[in-house]
């Protein structure tokens, strides 16, 4: 089997065997670079929404005083 241009293969592996010949390049993109920035977003934005009600809460419960010791 013959590739005549260049090979691409995205989001996973490829598996071809050493008898495939490609005329110009072979190109495989692991489906981590795809797959990390959207991750790194998330974990931002999960962050963002952690630290704001952890706020919110400090600032609803500073009303509210310890009950006395007994």
């Amino acid at each position: 089997m013959s590739v005549g241009k260049d090979l691409v293969a995205m989001f996973g592996i490829m598996d071809a065997p050493a008898s495939v010949s490609v005329g110009h390049d072979r190109v495989v993109q692991p489906p981590w670079v795809i797959a990390f920035p959207p991750l790194v977003l998330v974990l931002i934005i999960f962050l963002i929404v952690h630290e704001y009600r952890s706020r919110r809460r400090r600032q609803l419960m500073q009303g509210y005083p310890f009950p006395p010791r007994p």
